[in-house]
C-alpha cells in the first residue's frame, strides 16, 4: 500500500464492522536516502501516513510530519527510487518475462516476472555486485545462476556447455523464489523487506543459507517477515537488534479477529518455538551438551562412560550429528536456540564439540573456534585417533584393524555396526571388566569427560555469582 502498484481497497473492510476502515503506518528515525526523498524540504524526519477506505468512496491518503499534512505520495516501484522490496505469498508466476531492458530490470512489482532482467543484470562480470552475487548464489542454491540467449530474448539458469543450458523453468519452485530474493538482496540498500514465508518450497539447507544473507543484509536494510517456521523464527530471532512478535486468534469474536503480542523472556520465545513443532534439539534446559560425530561414540558415552567414570554428568545431553560433515551445521543449530531465546550468556561455554582427529575433524574445530571466538576453544576437541573404534580394548585390536581397512564405504559402514554390537554385548557380559579396560583403552575419552565435569562445575559458580 505504501508503494506503487498495491493500494488497500473496499474489499479489505472488515465485514461487520462498518463502512470504513483506516490504516496507520508510523515512521521514525527517517533517514535512507529513498524515503527521505519523499518528505518536503524542512519537515520532520517522523511522522504518519493514514489510510481512510470507505464504501462508496474509495481510498484516502495523507501523510503527517509534525503539525504538517499532506498528500501521500506512494513510493516509486522502480529502482532506485522504491523504498520496499515485496515478497509476499502472491511472487509465483507460471513464466518468467524473456525481454530484457532498462524497465524490466529496475522494476519492483508484486511477482518474479522479472527475474531474468536482473539475473543479465547482476551476473555481468562487469558490474561492481557481480562477485557478491555469484557468491550468494553457490552459498544459497550451490550453482552459479546467469542468464543465456532464448528465442524470445532470455532466459535464467545454468550453462553446462557451450550449446545447452538448463533453464530456471525447468527447476523446482523454491530456486526461483530464492534467486530473486538474493537479487534484491545484493542490490538493496536502505529498503525495507516485506517477506511473507520465505520458507516455502525451499530446501532446509538451501533456507538457512539465506537466512544468514539476510541477517548480513539486515546491517543496511530493514526486513519485516512472517513465519510459520521454526527455522526462520530461530536464525532471524538470534540476530541483533531482531523482535519477535506472535500472532494470535481471538476466537470469541465474530468474525474471528487477530492480535498481535511482542515474544520478550526465554520462556515465551521458546512456547513460541514449541508451537511451531521445534525438534532437532530437546528444548528441556540440560545442564550442558556434547556433540559428537557418530552414534557409536555417543552410545558408549551415554550408555557406559558417563555412569563409569563421570557419574555428575548425567544431566549432559550428548547428540551424534551423523557424520564429520554434519558437526558444524549441528553446532549452527544448537547455537542460534539459546540466542534467540536469550540464553546464550547463560548457556556459553557449556556445549562441547568432540570429533576424530582426521585431517577434517582438525578443520571442523579450527573453523569453530573461529566462529565462536567468545566461547573457550576447549569447548572445540579433535582427538588425537581418526577412528572411534581405536579407543576399543585391546580384546579386540585385531578385528577393529580388519575394518578399519575395508574401502568400500557402505561394506565398511556396516562392518563397524557388526564390531560395535559385538563390543555392546562383551561390556554386558561383565561391566566392571569392560570399565577397567576401557578407563586404559579410552583414556583420552575419559579425560575430556573430566574437563567438561570440570567446566560445568566453573560454569555453574560463574553463573551463581552474576
Amino acid at each position: 500500500m505504501l508503494q506503487a502498484g498495491s493500494a488497500p481497497d473496499q474489499a479489505d473492510i472488515r465485514l461487520n464492522s462498518g463502512d470504513e476502515a483506516a490504516i496507520v503506518i508510523h515512521l521514525a528515525d527517517i533517514d535512507a536516502p529513498s524515503l527521505i526523498q519523499y518528505i518536503p524540504l524542512g519537515l520532520p524526519n517522523e511522522g504518519t501516513i493514514h489510510f481512510q477506505i470507505r464504501r462508496g468512496v474509495g481510498l484516502e491518503q495523507q501523510a503527517q510530519f509534525g503539525s504538517n499534512r499532506i498528500f501521500f505520495d506512494p513510493f516509486r516501484s522502480q529502482e532506485p527510487g522504491n523504498f520496499i522490496y515485496p515478497y509476499l505469498s502472491k511472487r509465483k508466476v507460471t513464466e518468467f518475462t524473456q525481454e530484457v531492458n532498462l524497465a524490466t530490470t529496475r522494476s519492483v512489482g508484486p511477482n518474479m516476472a522479472y527475474i531474468v532482467s536482473k539475473v543479465s543484470r547482476l551476473s555481468n562480470a562487469a558490474h561492481p555486485l557481480y562477485s557478491e552475487y555469484r557468491e550468494a548464489c553457490r552459498q544459497v542454491l550451490g550453482s552459479d545462476i546467469t542468464a543465456f540467449a532464448s528465442s524470445g530474448g532470455h532466459q535464467a539458469g545454468i550453462i553446462v556447455d557451450r550449446f545447452n543450458s538448463i533453464p530456471l523453468e525447468a527447476m523446482g519452485e523454491g530456486v526461483s523464489s530464492l534467486l530473486a530474493l538474493i537479487t534484491d538482496l545484493v542490490m538493496a540498500e536502505g529498503k525495507l523487506f516485506l517477506l511473507e514465508e520465505p520458507e516455502n518450497d525451499v530446501h532446509p539447507e538451501a533456507l538457512k543459507s539465506i537466512l544468514r544473507l539476510i541477517i548480513e543484509k539486515s546491517e543496511s536494510n530493514q526486513f519485516v517477515v512472517s513465519t510459520h517456521s521454526n527455522v526462520v523464527t530461530k536464525y532471524l530471532g538470534a540476530a541483533p537488534r531482531s523482535r519477535v512478535y506472535r500472532i494470535y486468534l481471538e476466537p470469541e469474536v465474530s468474525p474471528p479477529r487477530s492480535g498481535i503480542v511482542q515474544v520478550v523472556n526465554p520462556e515465551e520465545r521458546i512456547e513460541v518455538l514449541r508451537e511451531l513443532g521445534y525438534s532437532p534439539f530437546d528444548l528441556e534446559l540440560w545442564d550442558g551438551w556434547l556433540i559428537l560425530e557418530e552414534s557409536s561414540a555417543e552410545r558408549f558415552i551415554r550408555e557406559y562412560f558417563i555412569k563409569w567414570y563421570t557419574p555428575s554428568l548425567t544431566r549432559l545431553r550428548s547428540f551424534a550429528a551423523g557424520g564429520n560433515s554434519k558437526v558444524e551445521p549441528a553446532f549452527d543449530d544448537f547455537y542460534p536456540l539459546f540466542c534467540f531465546a536469550h540464553l546464550e550468556v547463560v548457556y556459553r561455554n557449556r556445549a562441547w564439540v568432540l570429533v576424530d582427529g582426521d585431517e577434517y575433524g582438525q578443520q571442523t574445530i579450527d573453523r569453530l573456534r573461529n566462529k565462536f571466538r567468545t566461547w573457550s576453544k576447549e569447548n572445540f576437541k579433535a582427538l588425537s585417533k581418526e577412528n572411534f573404534e581405536e579407543y576399543y580394548p585391546d580384546v579386540f585390536a585385531e578385528p577393529v584393524t580388519k575394518v578399519l581397512a575395508i574401502a568400500d564405504h557402505q561394506e565398511k559402514r556396516l562392518a563397524k555396526r557388526e564390531l560395535l554390537e559385538s563390543v555392546i554385548d562383551w561390556i554386558e557380559e561383565d561391566q566392571e571388566r569392560a570399565r577397567e579396560a576401557f578407563e586404559h583403552s579410552a583414556e583420552e575419552v575419559v579425560s575430556v569427560l573430566k574437563e567438561i565435569e570440570r567446566g560445568l562445575d566453573k560454569e555453574g559458580d560463574r553463573a551463581r555469582t552474576e
